[in-house]
């Protein structure tokens, strides 16, 4: 049983109400004729005990709420709310689901939700994004609610999560920025790690996957099995007035791919000092150290499928550092004051002039009030942010970036029934970077000293109404900004017969997005679940796309402004479990359809699709998703699947130059459809599992000319104390 103390559990008697302190601790008036005492925190099922001796200690334990729609989640205001009463769509990940199919990274495991799709690396939250050379991620990735993004490139970088110490991920559907600033223009995914319990626990897990040989065997480069191996170890412990949390991780693959290889060690140590019942400290320290070998795309789409293009070869040695200090202070009318930073240290070093340096420091205070008889909670804080960035990968020149933003959100309940929220940001970026020349072979790249700074307001304003006793309808809009990244605007680099192309005039993205959705809890005998339809509207001024270009007679790509671009769709979720204590089923299903258009298809669009309609390239119009698992007796057997279809249209150019690539996107024109299975068995403290991904064997592509895995299988063992 998990006995971590819950802070700010509402605890009750007859004559008086108070929540508890950091500690999880309260301190209670009781009546003398009628002496009990009710517990509750959203999430979990509320509990009441009677108290016999007046002056006594009791210890309260709440369980989970088994109703999903009690699910607590804070990334969509700030502030812990029940799932049902968001109002905005928000999507949960639990740690159980992330061990049950053996992820190596967040990202293998985000591919279940609904919605929600990682096209080489990048997050993409209903068709908001495409695929993106590595460069500008529209959903902003944070850890305990800090910005986690690459400075440089605003990328993700999965690997440095510890998913053995996850509480839950929360993905926030739609335009945050109001909320989170610059790069939350498509949605938010956000990071909770867990924090130790009254009693100290260590876990352990190792898992080892090999590759069959796929279904063309015309494809298949080696002789002996590509292979992958992981360990990870993690203790938690909870001291008189000191939490710790530390852990460690080793992985290394010999990939299907050739010349792919990958060796990485993180490590992770989260402090946390109880100073007293109002003031918490801590530091948390995430490093990661890889050695990478991987390449962009095949050299052809036979017996190359798996072979490197000569000339894409990436080779990198990654360094990467995350220090986290941070202090909570209640004061004396229980406003909450919270000081939190981030230092963030990055050091790729790459051959070929891809190395890249960064260091990043975040700092934050955020001021929350509750305002308890009027149900109103003000959150309100001032964000900075200051990058210092030098790297060949950008021409070998100096980079300077600040950000700066205040922001107000403003949460009220209605009585029992209607919850608004109103949020506003106000934003400021800037860029200076030094002098660039770049001179390789007979091309020559110049690019002069420059500055430029903006500032943007943005809003965002959601309704949730309860209708029945677990039927609720929300609507909301959003807007979103995203300031482009140094690598979008200053990436200069030749990559077998193309190159990349630096453009410093290159405008931010600014947009909305909007949603009406209802979310349905169902009991139907032991079926417990919800559906949840939404149906959304998106629309993007300045969108950034790679598009071809020339340069001094060299052909390659370029990040360009290609003006409006509008994308709606529809969003199912059915989620739930059924059977009975002794066999119990959990499933998620979703589908999700897209109808993603440019406003303005212009000939300069029309020239760089594979197609002459109008469609966004890198986007398939439909998504099904489901995962099903059964238990009994310690056995769980689960399955898993994904359908995309075809995506339509890609950069035209990579039709020309990659060798295979239209008579293969041609005959495997209908999409892809990938079965996962998995059994397990728990005997007291130990696990044993077996997993066979891609079932079925499929030969598919997520993005263009980056051929997936063969069908895998996996052993793991996991154990705990």
């Amino acid at each position: 049983m998990d006995e971590t103390s819950l802070i700010g559990a509402t605890v009750s008697s007859a004559i008086d109400t108070v929540v508890t302190d950091l500690s999880g601790e309260f301190q209670i008036l009781v009546s003398s004729a009628d002496s009990w005492i009710a517990a509750s925190y959203i999430g979990y099922e509320q509990q009441r005990v009677v108290v016999s001796d007046l002056d006594s200690f009791v210890t309260i334990s709440l369980n989970l709420s088994n109703n999903l729609l009690e699910t607590a989640v804070i990334s969509a205001s700030m502030i812990e709310q029940n799932i049902a009463e968001s109002t905005v769509s928000i999507e949960v990940l639990k740690p159980s689901i992330i061990e049950s199919i053996n992820s190596k990274s967040l990202d293998e495991t985000l591919n279940l939700l609904p919605g929600v799709e990682i096209i080489d690396g990048q997050a993409s939250i209903r068709g908001g994004s495409g695929y993106s050379y590595g460069a500008g991620s529209r959903v902003l990735l944070l850890i305990d609610n800090i910005p986690a993004l690459q400075p440089d490139a605003g990328f993700p970088n999965w690997n440095d999560i510890a998913l053995e110490n996850i509480a839950q991920v929360e993905v926030l559907k739609g335009a945050s920025s109001a909320l989170y600033g610059s790069s939350a223009l498509n949605g938010v995914i956000n990071v909770r790690y867990a924090q130790p319990g009254s009693v100290p626990e260590t876990k352990a897990s190792i898992n080892y996957s090999y590759y069959d040989g796929p279904k063309d065997i015309r494809t298949k480069w080696w002789d002996d099995a590509p292979y992958s191996l992981g360990a990870n170890v993690l203790h938690k412990h909870k001291f008189k007035k000191y939490d710790l949390v530390a852990g460690l991780q080793y992985f290394q693959l010999e990939s299907f791919r050739q010349d792919t290889k990958q060796k990485r060690g993180r490590i992770i140590l989260n402090n946390r000092f109880r100073i007293s019942d109002r003031t918490t400290a801590g530091l948390n320290i995430i490093g990661n150290l890889s050695d990478n070998s991987s390449f962009i795309f095949w050299e052809n789409a036979l017996r190359g499928a798996y072979k490197p293009f000569v000339g894409t070869e990436v080779n990198s040695f990654n360094n990467r550092w995350i220090f986290d200090p941070y202090v909570t202070h209640f004061d004396q009318f229980n406003n909450r004051h919270r000081f939190q930073g981030r230092t963030y240290y990055t050091d790729n070093g790459a051959a070929n002039g891809l190395d890249n340096f960064s260091l990043l420091f975040y700092g934050e205070y955020q001021f929350q009030k509750k305002f308890d008889q009027s149900g109103l909670v003000l959150t309100s804080g001032i964000t900075g942010t200051r990058t210092n960035i030098n790297a060949g990968l950008y021409g070998g020149a100096t980079y300077r970036s600040s950000n700066a933003g205040i922001y107000t959100q403003l949460d009220k309940k209605f009585g029992d029934r209607l919850n608004v929220s109103f949020g506003a940001r106000y934003e400021y970026n800037s860029l200076r970077n030094s002098d660039i020349l770049v001179e390789d072979g007979t091309f020559t790249e110049e690019v002069a000293e420059g500055f430029v700074q903006e500032a943007k307001p943005v809003f965002r304003l959601g309704l949730n109404y309860k209708v029945g006793k677990a039927t609720f309808i929300r609507t909301s809009i959003g807007q979103g900004y995203r300031f482009p990244t140094i690598a979008e605007k200053f990436t200069t680099v030749g990559l077998a017969s193309f190159r990349i192309f630096t453009n410093s005039e290159l405008k931010s993205e600014f947009g909305w997005s909007s949603e009406i959705g209802m979310k349905q809890g169902i009991k139907l005998g032991d079926l417990y679940a919800f559906l949840d339809v939404a149906a959304f509207w998106s629309e993007y001024d300045e969108m950034m796309e790679f598009l071809l270009t020339g340069k001094n007679g060299v052909f390659g790509f370029q990040s360009t402004n290609i003006g409006d671009t509008r994308i709606r769709g529809l969003d199912i979720n059915f989620t739930g479990k059924l059977g009975t204590k002794k066999l119990p089923i959990t499933f998620l299903t979703g589908y999700t359809y897209l109808d993603p258009r440019y406003k303005d298809f212009n000939d300069n669009v029309a020239n760089s699709s594979s197609e002459d309609f109008n469609v966004l390239k890198y986007r398939s119009l439909h998504n099904v998703k489901m995962d099903i698992e059964a238990t009994f007796r310690g056995i769980a057997i689960g399955i898993n699947g994904r359908y995309v279809s075809h995506m339509l249209a890609i950069d035209e150019e990579f039709n020309l130059f990659i060798p295979g690539l239209n008579n293969f996107r041609s005959v495997n024109n209908k999409g892809y459809y990938i079965t996962n299975v998995r059994a397990s068995y728990k005997f007291k403290k130990l696990k044993f599992s077996f997993l066979v991904n891609n079932l079925l064997n499929a030969a598919y592509t997520v993005r263009p000319a980056l051929l997936e895995a063969p069908r895998n299988f996996s052993f793991r063992t996991d154990v705990s104390f």
